[in-house]
């Protein structure tokens, strides 16, 4: 009855280890491990020389050495008048660049007479690289110069001369015209005949109301910011006033230039009359 009872009980056991025991196993979830995107190594340039250096603008650029970990998107020149200049602070892109990594950028708005800070600079995925910094001081603005024929009519009481603004020194030419005295040396605080216009290029005026038999000093004047620039003199004589009677024989056919030939000869003998 006992080995009975032992038997009943072994059986027990099976059943249990087969069935109660045998849980089905879970499935362990896989672990997933974060992939990191590496951006590599930025690019490296240098800074290249200054040229063509005005009082507002000069050309620069730079040279890419290497292109870092990836292509380069973006590159010219920044500038500030602080040292280590940003692309945050003023920057130019390109004018040009060629296959070797040389590129070429205008720098502009700037001041006169200013020094700036300058920084090429090249920018991949892992950020911006900046070339060494070089130092720009802008030009000086100077005064214009001119081109003065000797006055084209002089009469006894009116003259006219033709008159160019060759360069504006480096700043806008704000006023334009002729100045002139019976003494050497005439300056804006003489007599002056203003030009209706401003800036370069060339103009016409005439001088009224002259005394007769006189000789008269001129030179040209323009105004920029830098003040006032004068021509070198013109020595012109107005001649005696009388009757005088004349007759102009034209062609028949007058060019532009013979045309203007008649009026000079009209307008001084006018003058004299």
């Amino acid at each position: 009855m006992i080995n009975q009872s032992k038997k009943y009980l072994i059986s027990a056991c099976t059943i249990f280890a087969l069935f109660g025991g045998c849980k089905k196993a879970e499935k362990v979830p896989e672990t997933t491990i974060p992939k990191t995107e590496t951006s590599g190594a930025v690019a490296t340039v240098t800074t290249t020389a200054f040229t063509n250096i005005t009082t507002n603008s000069a050309m620069s650029g730079g040279v890419i050495t290497g292109k870092g970990g990836s292509p380069v998107t973006d590159q010219g020149v920044c500038w500030s008048t602080s040292p280590k200049p940003t692309i945050d602070s003023k920057k130019a892109g390109v004018v040009s660049i060629n296959g070797s990594g040389v590129f070429v950028s205008q720098l502009g708005g700037l001041t006169a007479s200013t020094k700036y800070y300058v920084r090429a600079f090249a920018v991949n995925k892992a950020g911006v690289a900046y070339g060494n910094e070089m130092e720009l001081t802008t030009a000086n603005i100077a005064g214009a110069t001119f081109g003065f024929s000797p006055m084209y009519i002089v009469g006894s009481t009116v003259a006219a001369a033709d008159i160019e603004v060759l360069t504006d020194g480096g700043d806008a030419i704000t006023e334009r015209g002729i100045v002139y005295a019976s003494a050497t040396g005439p300056t804006v605080s003489n007599n002056k005949v203003k030009h209706n216009n401003a800036g370069l290029g060339k103009f016409r005026l005439s001088l009224k109301y002259l005394t007769p038999k006189t000789t008269y000093y001129a030179r040209a004047y323009a105004i920029n910011s830098k003040g006032v620039s004068y021509s070198s003199e013109v020595t012109f004589k107005t001649i005696a006033k009388g009757n005088v009677i004349y007759t102009i024989n034209k062609s028949s056919n007058p060019t532009s230039e013979e045309i203007d030939v008649y009026a000079r000869i009209k307008i001084a003998a006018d003058s004299a009359c």
